[in-house]
């Protein structure tokens, strides 16, 4: 493969034969890091269902969003684009034009015969500020705009969910976001597996990540680490939920279930909690997310290694529709269909993933290779002076700093000097966005020609 792989190597067969469309679940689970999988191989039993399906379908190791905060996460998931418009915004943000979301994942499963439907337990996910609700036959979010009170869960979302997938007749495309693994983390639980309920903190509520300083040492940190385990604990809980219910209605073996993130989260390893601005240096922890895709007995099992990425999830679910993939969608499809099932396409692995922190102008990139990561910062203005800040890590044994007369350093920054000049094309979202435009200002009599 080339250094760079921003589309499929080429156009494979629709997955499934003509006529046999699967409906498809896509599970985001906030702020989900991957390393604390059992699947993964972390010390704790968090995830016994999640290990159930990455055991009988397609577990990616190396998978990384390309964003540390949902906004930018979300968009490009939806978008399969690195730098896209957003399609949700933060309550104190501006409300978002419909278009923003043409030409995102729903909106094309809806032109393909898709039925679409939203369940959200996220305050962002408001139609007033996000153009993406707007592009769902069906939307429904238990979060206020406020997000006031309880944070909304898998177990929510579901009690939404399955009154509405049980009355379906038509193959269907389903966005589940849920927040169980999303700061704050109160003790849900009245039997925990992971938390000691005699344990008294100095902080409430599952410690936001302001309470940081205000943390005694490193018991305390453990106590955050295990409201964090049990969390995801009661989300893979959940997760079992969802399959017993497609089951019970002898839809398992017909739909595609997908479970990852939209970033994850850091839990003061460095001193700090959350992810987003935070610090800003883009550790695994808040970049490295989890990918499983479930699909019964038409998927070969197998333990992705490569490296894939956020905007990789679109192209694959639309591959699995026997949808086109639109030009401007910068992922790859990560499946192709060999004989009578499913497979991971190894074509489609990248050598790296880029990853852009949120809310920053310049923004500070990482582009993460296999054992390396680069770090630099890149502004949307190709006028705006931008200082130099080029450094190369190891990864896995304590960040060593790559020297500058290094070969990889080269090639890392070559890397990012040709992925540079390809975030500054016009995406044929907009092309199409302003070609629309001119033709109803035309047609209206304010363009001529």
């Amino acid at each position: 493969m080339g250094l760079l792989t921003v589309a499929p190597a080429a156009p494979g067969p629709p997955i499934q034969p003509r006529g046999v469309r699967p409906s498809i679940v896509l599970v985001v689970l906030d702020a989900c890091r991957a390393d604390h999988l059992s699947a993964m191989g972390y010390r704790r039993q968090t995830t016994p269902n999640l290990d159930r399906l990455a055991a009988t379908g397609l577990l990616f190791t190396q998978h990384y969003s390309g964003s540390n905060g949902t906004v930018s996460a979300v968009s490009q998931l939806l978008m399969s684009t690195l730098r896209p418009h957003a399609l949700i915004s933060a309550p104190e943000g501006p409300e978002l034009p419909s278009d923003n979301a043409r030409g995102s994942l729903p909106s094309v499963l809806v032109e393909g015969g898709y039925q679409t439907a939203l369940f959200a337990g996220h305050p962002y996910f408001h139609p007033r500020l996000s153009s993406v609700t707007r592009v769902f036959d069906h939307y429904s979010n238990v979060a206020s705009l406020k997000a006031e009170g309880d944070k909304a869960n898998l177990d929510d979302i579901l009690d939404k969910f399955e009154p509405w997938i049980a009355a379906q007749q038509t193959p269907f495309f389903a966005y589940l976001h849920a927040m169980d693994t999303h700061f704050p983390h109160p003790l849900r639980s009245e039997a925990p597996v992971f938390v000691d309920r005699r344990f008294r903190a100095s902080f409430a509520n599952g410690a936001a990540p302001e309470q940081a300083a205000q943390l005694k040492g490193a018991v305390e940190r453990q106590y955050v680490v295990d409201l964090y385990d049990e969390d995801l604990h009661e989300a893979d809980r959940s997760v079992g939920r969802l399959m017993e219910t497609l089951g019970r209605l002898g839809r398992l073996e017909n739909t595609v279930v997908i479970v990852t993130a939209d970033h994850g989260e850091q839990l003061y390893e460095a001193g700090y909690a959350g992810h987003g601005g935070g610090i800003g240096n883009l550790p695994d922890a808040e970049i490295h997310i989890p990918l499983i895709v479930s699909y019964g007995s038409h998927v070969r099992p197998e333990q992705v290694t490569g490296i894939t990425r956020s905007i990789d999830v679109a192209p694959s679910i639309l591959a699995l529709a026997g949808i086109p993939i639109p030009a401007w969608m910068m992922g790859n499809a990560l499946i192709r269909r060999e004989d009578r099932q499913v497979v991971f396409d190894p074509r489609s692995a990248s050598p790296f993933a880029p990853v852009f922190n949120q809310d920053r102008d310049p923004v500070r990139v990482a582009l993460r290779f296999p054992r390396m990561k680069f770090f630099t910062r890149w502004a949307a203005d190709p006028t705006a002076a931008v200082a130099a800040d080029d450094v190369l890590v190891t990864v896995g044994d304590g960040d060593t700093v790559i020297p500058a007369g290094d070969p990889r350093f080269a090639e890392a920054r070559e890397a990012w000097r040709r992925l540079a000049g390809l975030l500054r094309r016009p995406s044929h979202v907009t092309d199409d966005t302003l070609r629309r435009l001119r033709e109803r200002l035309r047609t209206l009599g304010y363009v001529s020609g």
